[in-house]
């Protein structure tokens, strides 16, 4: 008896330089070669020598469903971004739906905002005008106040701390690395501090000090917003997280695949997309022909059993609808690709008619 496998998912993505259909695996190398976004890359160059451009780091990041990845996508932004851009992106093209709480996990430590600090374009979902500018306003005020300026650190920690610690604390280009060598550090102490303090050890009191003092050190680094810098946490083969929604939680992963000095010609649109998946293509659980549907409540990975044509949407049992789009939250919530709203718009013709459904039962 021939032994018979399931059809491959076709993982192809278009490169937005020069259309090209690629392989996932292969696009990185193929952007790193392709000529027409080399081309792009250097009309970029002859913008700034025209002084219409500045110069800057872009950082090259990988995205793609952490449980479907047949969905993703390759983007380049500014280093000097910020995570709630980078935020902000994702909600704008992937995810958002209802306004949920969103987060990056970076190494030990969660970035995230409250609701009402996401925006889209010049909307802002939650909050006034006015007081989001005046956040602006205070963020600007403290800019730089991300990284660890060493002479606003507690002065009882300094007192414990050998000049050659503090000498190293400054090395760190990243709020990772740092809270990794402090833990690091952390580890490195004896067991028995607070016990040798008691029993009026001088030595043992000033370490099992410095011990609490970089558990609080530790958790003001890890305890982090989204207005970081991506250059401050981010390099070239971090991999990271993003979690949109803590209720029906989609997840991404990702990873930044490169780096390079470029030219920023557009401040209004400092989010690039370079490539991106094809859509997937599903069949109608009843006829076999092309899906457009699948019933609310189920994630991508349910999609192949549960996904309608519309003919056949309308004379299936089910409670509600959400149109199919290319993203790894199709079928969650209430996501519908461009209706941040969540409502699925109907046309009268489209109503399911349960005597319809029931002729064709008989």
């Amino acid at each position: 008896m021939k032994k018979t496998t399931a059809e491959k998912p076709s993982l192809k993505g278009l490169c937005y330089f020069c259309n090209s259909e690629v392989e996932k695996s292969k696009m990185t190398q193929h952007l790193k070669y392709c000529k027409q976004r080399a081309a792009t890359i250097v009309a970029e160059s002859s913008a700034a020598d025209a002084g219409t451009a500045e110069k800057t780091k872009f950082f090259h990041i990988v995205a793609e469903g952490r449980y479907n990845p047949q969905y993703w996508m390759h983007i380049e932004l500014p280093a000097t971004d910020l995570l709630e851009d980078l935020d902000f992106f994702f909600r704008d093209t992937w995810v958002e739906c209802c306004g949920h709480l969103s987060a990056f996990q970076i190494g030990d430590t969660s970035y995230s905002d409250e609701p009402e600090d996401f925006y889209f374009g010049d909307e802002i979902v939650e909050g006034q005008e006015a007081e989001a500018e005046e956040e602006v306003e205070e963020e600007e005020e403290e800019e730089g106040s991300n990284e660890l300026n060493l002479e606003e650190l507690p002065p009882e920690l300094v007192e414990v701390m050998s000049p050659e610690l503090l000498l190293k604390l400054k090395e760190f280009s990243t709020t990772e690395d740092m809270v990794a060598f402090l833990k690091e550090e952390q580890k490195a102490m004896p067991k028995d501090l607070l016990f040798q303090a008691l029993m009026g050890d001088e030595e043992a009191r000033k370490l099992s000090l410095k011990q609490v003092l970089l558990a609080q050190l530790i958790e003001m680094l890890e305890d982090r917003s989204l207005g970081v810098s991506l250059e401050k946490v981010l390099k070239v083969g971090q991999k990271f997280h993003y979690e949109y929604d803590f209720g029906s939680t989609t997840e991404l992963s990702l990873r930044v695949a490169g780096e390079r000095e470029g030219m920023l010609t557009d401040e209004d649109d400092e989010v690039h997309v370079l490539a991106r998946n094809l859509p997937p293509e599903y069949k109608c659980a009843r006829c076999g022909k092309p899906a457009t549907k699948v019933a609310a409540g189920y994630d991508s990975w349910g999609v192949v059993e549960h996904a309608y044509c519309d003919a056949c949407a309308k004379k299936a049992r089910e409670d509600g609808w959400l149109p199919i789009v290319n993203s790894p939250r199709v079928g969650v919530c209430g996501y519908t690709g461009e209706d941040r709203a969540g409502e699925v718009e109907w046309d009268e013709e489209d109503e399911w008619d349960e005597d319809e459904e029931d002729e064709e039962d008989e």
